[in-house]
């Protein structure tokens, strides 16, 4: 396509042409090569309460407990849309109050059906799935009696199978201490459980953070100095406690025991193991162990060394039994399979001081395969009816938590441990990926329906405090393509006042129409407005002879990108503020009065009234119901994912195949219309720049 050049009709026009490649303003008149029913948009029967939102709203409610039913406050909450292992992504980030509930709400894809919840905390059962089809989310994770929610199916694994990674080919004799269930839940529990604090688990988590190196952040547990034997020093009953279990694997515990004296020089010096925990998982976690289950160990003599291995995902759920593992990693290090001296440790040993427990931490893989030796796989501790019935002097002492800002979040959890106005990152549609905003610029007349006359990428990231209320919004936007000749602005506004705001950075302007007051939003309007920029051509010039970015075989045109960030008073509720991304819309070729917003979005108060049912838009502001046609198409649609350009004058429902099942079902059919499925689109009609 070329820029068509036309007799100057005045300065103005003239100076348009000049600068601009021109489109032709002109109704589209249907596609007859379309493969749907619809062969002509005009013709799509639209619902008229349909908003064209790909996604929907869940309310979400988790409660955090002890196992005395405590609440365990300013713990790191996250809810995926499924594991990171499949290539899931986090959709709402925050902490748990004093009450160790977080409330919020937040937007999921249509198509997604199940999230997962995530605490990564020590104490704590992790992926916890939840089901979507109501639009809510109440769960209590922990407590003295946690009930029965949906299993975890990718936690674990039925049937233990061989690793590749080195083992050792003999394990000792295998005894046990009791039955259990098919869970295998010990019935040879003691019959109380182990009160376990918030302040235990907290310096736990510490100590043995999630995902953190023990390596990186705390050498000194793996150093030579640090003892690696649980020494018993007077006659004592033994117990161990069940704490935590930070594996996908249906690990087992036993333990042998020797003379301090005269310590196993290889494996085949323990005659037997007793086995302890059969199954080291939670409830709700492929197990049915709550924090705070404990086994007595017996009456165990002076000068004993008690020994524990770890068998790995050596449970078989399927016949409640326990098999050798696909490894076997043990407290003499010497035993273990790597060939590394500095990688034989598979477990620390942290004295508390404070509960007078010797806490153990493992990691329950191959070190030098795939560990993240983050030594929290199995966290349990060993306690004794005698008073000083352990030997403590090496031993490395659990961690106090740190929080360097003072803003109750640990600074393992805290994304900005130094700034106590900031504390999580949440980005919108994720933090590897960018959502698109696609308009139609000929508003209030209708368009060629190819939706690139302003495709708009951008990434939000709604930054939260301690309080889980959004301080700040920072923003990355560019154009991805501009299939018109208009020049537009970008605008976004948020539905608080403008004095909320203390400062907007990082907007560009090229003109003079936009007025701004000191703070940085838009003079003379209701709400909390930002010009992101003013003239679309600045960002992403077109080049002379082409659109950008929208036909084949035309130069690629890189924009810019807008770096934008809203700093607020103070934070605001989410549910105040909203979701990402907000209202935002188009200034129709620099004429402020012309803006274009998502369908049933309202305009700002800078916006011209008399546009609305003019041309083809059926606007009803009494309804609510704003920038849809009479038979309810809309101007604009956000788009939370990839979203190849639709070429120059092609219909998106003879590009996106399914667009108009979609739309016209109301969204029932086919929520994922969008993504990159077989017979979902026709690549011959998308450009992927």
């Amino acid at each position: 396509m070329y820029c068509r050049h036309l007799a100057p009709i005045s300065l103005l026009c003239f100076t348009l042409l000049l600068t601009s490649c021109v489109k032709e303003i002109d109704e589209y008149t249907g596609d007859d090569n379309s493969t749907g029913q619809v062969t002509d948009i005009n013709q799509m029967q639209v619902p008229a309460n349909f908003s064209y939102a790909n996604e929907r709203k869940i309310n979400f409610s988790l409660t955090l407990k002890t196992n005395t039913d405590a609440p365990l406050s300013g713990i790191r909450i996250s809810v995926w849309t499924d594991l990171p292992e499949n290539n899931g992504y986090v959709l709402i980030n925050g902490s748990s109050n004093n009450n160790g509930i977080f409330t919020t709400s937040f937007m999921a894809p249509k198509s997604v059906k199940e999230v997962f919840i995530r605490t990564s905390y020590i104490g704590l059962p992790d992926n916890i799935p939840a089901d979507l089809s109501t639009g809510s989310i109440n769960v209590t994770l922990g407590g003295s009696s946690p009930h029965k929610i949906k299993q975890n199916s990718v936690a674990g694994n039925n049937i233990p199978v061989s690793g590749s990674a080195a083992r050792n080919t003999y394990v000792p004799v295998l005894t046990y201490l009791g039955g259990w269930n098919t869970q295998g839940v010990p019935n040879y529990l003691s019959s109380s459980r182990e009160d376990i604090t918030a302040s235990f688990l907290s310096r736990n988590n510490s100590s043995l953070p999630e995902y953190k190196p023990v390596t990186i952040h705390h050498p000194q547990y793996l150093s030579g100095s640090s003892t690696t034997e649980i020494e018993i020093t007077q006659q004592s009953e033994v117990w161990m406690t069940y704490v935590h279990e930070g594996a996908n694997n249906r690990n087992t515990i036993g333990y042998y025991k020797y003379s301090k004296f005269h310590p196993p020089t290889s494996v085949n010096d323990i005659s037997e193991i007793k086995v302890v925990f059969p199954n080291l998982s939670y409830i709700n976690s492929s197990g049915g162990l709550v924090s705070g289950d404990k086994v007595s160990l017996g009456i165990i003599g002076p000068d004993t060394i008690i020994g524990l291995v770890l068998l790995s995902n050596a449970y078989n759920i399927s016949t409640a039994t326990v098999g050798p593992g696909t490894a076997q990693y043990y407290t003499n290090p010497a035993l273990n399979p790597e060939a590394d001296p500095l990688k034989k440790n598979h477990h620390v040993l942290l004295w508390d001081q404070t509960e007078n427990k010797m806490i153990v931490g493992f990691e329950d893989d191959n070190r030098t395969s795939g560990s993240d030796d983050d030594f929290n796989d199995i966290v349990v501790y060993i306690t004794t009816s005698a008073s000083s019935g352990l030997s403590t002097g090496s031993a490395n002492r659990s961690a106090a938590p740190v929080d360097t800002d003072g803003d109750g979040i640990d600074d393992n959890s805290d994304e900005y441990p130094y700034d106590p106005d900031l504390a999580f990152n949440n980005y919108y549609p994720s933090d590897k990926s960018f959502g698109y905003l696609a308009f139609e610029d000929l508003w209030p007349y209708k368009g060629d329906y190819d939706l690139n006359d302003m495709l708009v990428g951008y990434r939000f990231n709604m930054i939260t405090d301690a309080n889980n209320d959004v301080k700040e919004v920072q923003s990355k936007i560019f154009i991805k393509a501009a299939g018109g000749s208009y020049q537009h602005g970008l605008g976004i506004e948020f539905p608080v006042p403008g004095y909320f705001v203390e400062t907007v950075n990082g907007p560009v302007y090229t003109e003079n129409y936009i007025s701004n007051n000191a703070n940085g939003t838009e003079s003379n309007q209701q709400n909390a407005v930002v010009i992101v920029f003013d003239n679309s051509n600045s960002i992403a010039p077109c080049q002379s002879g082409y659109y950008v970015n929208t036909e084949p075989g035309s130069p690629v045109i890189a924009s810019d990108t807008v770096r934008l960030a809203v700093r607020f008073v103070a934070g605001i509720p989410q549910n105040t503020l909203g979701v990402a991304p907000f209202n935002p819309f188009i200034i129709s070729n620099k004429r402020r009065g012309y803006e274009i917003h998502m369908p049933d979005k309202p305009p700002t108060a800078l916006a011209d009234a008399s546009l609305f049912n003019t041309g083809q838009d059926r606007s009803n502001m009494a309804l609510g119901r704003y920038y849809k046609s009479e038979n309810n198409l809309p101007w604009c649609i956000n788009i939370p994912a990839e979203f190849p350009i639709i070429t120059e004058k092609t219909s998106i429902i003879n590009a996106y195949l399914h667009f108009a099942d979609w739309a016209q079902s109301g969204g029932t059919l086919y929520p994922d219309w969008y993504e990159d499925k077989p017979g979902y689109r026709d690549n011959n009609k998308l450009l992927h720049r």
